[in-house]
């Protein structure tokens, strides 16, 4: 899948380190901003949602575990479509997902998994879920 961030200073400081995980000074940014438990987990994430073609090649694969991409619920319906996924379990990263260019809207979902192609990350959650 093509995924792009949003610009803010979270999504591209996890962008930067996803994609270059080595880099020191990322790692270090990274940290400072997001939970180092996490470090590990979103590269793994990161490169195994690049590596599919769609989110239901994805899905196949992973839909049964923790870091499926699933439908955020309580959604309006003329709101862009939000899913997600988990990040180590408790994290969560959410995304817009576009299709043909736009972003797709909640009512025009039918569950088409094998378009979502391109993904918009506008934010991962900060919120540990497992410590609530």
């Amino acid at each position: 899948m093509v995924i792009k961030f949003k610009e803010s200073k979270e999504c591209k400081c996890y962008e930067a380190f996803v994609e270059n995980p080595t880099d020191r000074n990322l790692n270090k940014k990274f940290t400072g901003i997001f939970n180092s438990e996490i470090a590990k987990a979103s590269v793994k994430t990161h490169q195994r949602l690049k590596n599919f073609e769609s989110a239901n090649a994805y899905n196949k694969v992973y839909g049964s575990s923790d870091n499926r991409i699933e439908l955020l619920s309580a959604q309006e319906k003329k709101d862009a479509l939000v899913l997600k996924t988990r990040i180590n379990g408790d994290y969560r990263k959410f995304f817009h997902t576009i299709i043909d260019q736009d972003y797709l809207i909640k009512e025009n979902w039918t569950g088409q998994f094998d378009e979502v192609k391109h993904i918009y990350v506008y934010e991962i959650n900060k919120h540990n879920y497992k410590k609530a």
